[in-house]
């Protein structure tokens, strides 16, 4: 999850003895740049959006949301009870508390999903839709990003060495030209050099890695079968980052930041495991101190050994523990062929009606996670690539200053139409208002023409009817997604399932006779599948364990079901026959596992010729594969005999078991109140109704007040009113080379000055100092400098040609 700093350092230089500017300064775009780039990519207020805040003891949470109580109340909510929950936790772990109410910032007006900690400001921003990443399991959304960023705020302000209010320390020279004409004082810069002494050097890995651990008793985040894939995959191959290589983001693709948090998690439990939690505390702490620049040093002073010993031990383990416990799996590997190996983000991988061709997204000779069409076909292997203008994974597009189109992009799965010409797919465009939202496009395989299916609809991850005449899509608002179904002709939308409570949906799949729809379905962690009758809207499981199934996916004649799951602990293609008869003993339906992979087995799309094509995980990343499923019956049936299990040092490995709620068996030792936190489910929490919302007069309705409904330890919604961050401050050391030891042609009279008189009359003392409103509604800057070393004028002649200077 990103963090950032929000101030924007600026340089002030005026011929004065004192300088104090005070500026609010606007950015004048050229006109081409306007038009080209999108809204969506700069920061601006939502004048749009009617915003409310709800206090609690610790917290602000600002929420929109409009007349109807439509936006993102909900999760307002929500957030407003998990931020109390874990802030005891969290701040007992780091011994340390925020100075202020932290302000929570909720976004419901992009298709997107993140998290934010400015912890400079003590602002976190947090984006509603539920983060669907292929390289992280299924988790709670909101109890994780919270106690996520919850954990940035704490551990980062833990480590700075000095105040969140004294960010920076900045060291600055400017020379300037050499001039000789007497009425010129001095000429203009032509050396100009700005060092900030900063007060935070936590690397990237640990800042990540903290987060996602949390606490050793939160199971909001855990290790879990994509994270170890991506690690063990890259400790096989001999590829792991070195120590330097994860302190920070820089100069990586998005798979080498994506793999930074992953080893960051993983080292920081290695941590965790052999110095105990407090381990976390003692690092942070050393780190805050001024004689500790880097990890490897301060790891000295926490722990006894330099951060490259503990580094080289933990490397050391994980090769052993690897190479035992896959041994078995690479002696009887059953992957398919690579179809597609360029790029690291190869994903929905589609076979035509005809199965003479697939499609599929692929981000190929790209560093970040924009991704394109292409259609490939399997018996040639020729490739054609659909770049859609203006639609990229997370902005329209990035453009330069003259209206060229850098980057493109589709999202999400994709779908034929039965014709084999069409295919449905999802971007994200920006709306008239600057709202990034998905809607449903298609495209003609062989003209390349596109058509727009939705408009502002925040549709997404689509798949087409069997007769062609419904695409059934998601649709995700105020955190909880549900499927919905387009009738392509008349554009009418209906409602299938009907989840108020923070549910997942992902990745609809059509049965061959129209009258189903399966389903990915998460609320709490994992995922099971699930299915819908579209006649009633009858949902009931299909696939459910104790381990994560996704993808669901039909052969043509519906008699199988074909899935990924991860019940060996990797992930790997399974499929289930769905016809009378098909239950074992336990109840559930009885499971063919079709491949052993080393990586992992991903979103099966089988073909009419017996074949399935599908996503396999590398060291590099996510490519295309293609296996035979009759070349691979021997796999057999699948069962826990010869399951996977992570090394040992991951202490907060997912085990498969179902989350704890409230009826499981408290663990022995573990306190009350922290059982209580992991243990909590937000399910009945529900949206302020209109009645919540204050009237003109700032009044809420004494019907709000009497229901009970405000029960979650939060004040009535009140209106938004401007929220400040601190003035942040700082502090200057500049040298002003105006003033050089050689006097000019009227100073001949006097001899020259000393090095040190020069050095004392160029000096400027002082501070910057910024604070910005949280919303974006108005930024300040301000300088104060002065010269201790000028003196005052000792006749009228300097003020022509000032010697006090």
């Amino acid at each position: 999850m990103t963090r950032g700093l929000t101030y924007r350092m600026g340089r002030i230089v005026l011929p004065a003895t004192m300088m104090f500017v005070f500026c609010i300064s606007a950015l004048l775009l050229h006109p081409n740049a306007i038009a080209q780039t999108s809204p969506s990519y700069m920061d601006y207020v939502r004048r749009d959006l009617t915003w409310y805040t709800i206090e609690s003891e610790h917290f602000l949470v600002h929420f929109h949301a409009d007349s109807s109580g439509n936006g993102s109340s909900r999760t307002a909510r929500v957030v407003a009870e998990i931020a109390e929950d874990v802030y005891e936790a969290i701040t007992d772990l780091y011994d340390y508390k925020p100075d202020q109410k932290v302000s929570f910032i909720l976004k419901d007006y992009e298709d997107y999903s993140n998290g934010a900690a400015y912890f400079l400001d003590n602002v976190i921003e947090i984006w509603a839709p539920a983060l669907n990443t292929p390289f992280r399991g299924e988790h709670n959304w909101l109890r994780n990003v919270i106690s996520h960023e919850f954990t940035h705020m704490v551990q980062v302000q833990k480590s700075l060495k000095g105040s969140r209010k004294l960010p920076f320390y900045y060291l600055q020279f400017i020379g300037y030209e050499n001039v000789q004409r007497p009425d010129i004082l001095y000429g203009y810069p032509d050396a100009i050099v700005s060092y900030p002494f900063p007060i935070l050097n936590n690397p990237a890995w640990l800042a990540e890695g903290t987060a996602q651990y949390q606490r050793e008793f939160m199971s909001y985040d855990t290790w879990d079968s994509h994270r170890d894939m991506m690690l063990r995959t890259r400790i096989l191959a001999g590829e792991e980052l070195s120590l330097s290589e994860m302190g920070g983001f820089y100069s990586q693709t998005s798979l080498g930041r994506e793999s930074i948090y992953n080893a960051g998690f993983a080292f920081t439990q290695y941590l965790a495991g052999r110095f105990g939690e407090e381990g976390l505390r003692d690092i942070s702490d050393a780190l805050g101190q001024f004689t500790n620049f880097t990890f490897e040093a301060a790891a000295k002073d926490a722990f006894g050994l330099s951060g490259g010993e503990l580094y080289d031990d933990w490397i050391a383990e994980l090769r052993i523990e690897y190479a035992t416990q896959t041994a078995d799996i690479v002696a009887n590997q059953v992957t398919g062929n690579l179809i597609q190996s360029e790029g690291f983000n190869n994903f929905f991988a589609r076979h035509s009606p005809d199965g003479t061709k697939i499609a599929y997204i692929s981000n190929k000779g790209e560093d970040y996670s924009t991704t394109s069409l292409y259609v490939q076909d399997l018996a040639s292997g020729e490739i054609s690539e659909f770049k859609m203008p203006h639609g990229s994974f997370f902005v329209s597009a990035y453009t330069c200053a003259f209206g060229h189109s850098l980057a493109y992009g589709v999202t999400g799965p994709i779908d034929w139409h039965p014709d084999g010409e069409l295919i449905v797919y999802s971007r994200i465009r920006d709306t008239r208002s600057g709202h990034l939202y998905a809607d449903l496009y298609t495209i003609d395989s062989k003209t390349g023409d596109e058509t727009r299916l939705t408009r502002d609809a925040r549709a997404y991850s689509p798949a087409w009817s069997p007769d062609g005449k419904q695409v059934a899509f998601l649709k995700s608002l105020d955190g909880t997604a549900n499927l919905y179904m387009l009738d392509v002709e008349s554009g009418a939308v209906r409602r299938l399932t009907d989840h108020e409570d923070g549910s997942q949906i992902t990745e609809p799949a059509w049965n061959p006779d129209g009258r189903s729809i399966a389903y990915g379905y998460s609320r709490l962690t994992g995922r099971d599948i699930r299915i819908v009758d579209v006649a009633s809207g009858t949902t009931s499981d299909l696939v459910v364990s104790d381990s994560d199934e996704r993808s669901p996916a039909f052969d043509a004649a519906g008699k199988f079901l074909y899935f990924s799951s991860d019940r060996t602990g990797i992930y790997n293609l399974y499929r289930v026959e769905l016809a009378e008869g098909g239950n074992d003993a336990s109840g559930s339906r009885s499971w063919k596992q079709l491949t052993n992979e080393l990586g992992g087995a991903f979103m099966p799309s089988p073909g009419p010729d017996g074949s399935i094509v599908y996503s396999t995980y590398l060291s590099t990343g996510y490519k295309i594969a293609e296996l035979n499923i009759d070349a691979v019956e021997t796999v057999g049936e699948a069962g826990e005999d010869g399951s996977y299990t992570p090394p040992s040092v991951f202490g907060k490995a997912r085990k498969s078991t179902p989350a704890p709620t409230a009826d499981s068996q408290q663990p022995t030792g573990m306190s009350g109140q922290d059982w209580e936190i992991i243990t909590a489910d937000d399910d009945s929490i529900a949206a302020f109704p209109s009645s919540a919302y204050p009237n003109r007069r700032g009044q809420v309705s004494d019907e709000y007040v009497a229901d009970g409904t405000n029960k979650n330890k939060t004040s009535a919604p009140r209106k938004y009113e401007d929220v400040f961050t601190s003035f942040s401050f700082m502090p200057v050391l500049r040298f002003d080379n105006y003033v050089a030891r050689q006097r000019n042609r009227t100073e001949v009279r006097l001899t020259d000055r000393s090095r040190a008189e020069t050095i004392w009359r160029n000096t400027k003392l002082g501070f910057y100092t910024s604070s910005r409103e949280i919303l974006g509604g108005l930024s300040m800057f301000g300088g104060l400098l002065i010269g201790p070393g000028s003196r005052s004028s000792a006749s009228t002649g300097d003020y022509v040609s000032p010697t006090s200077l």
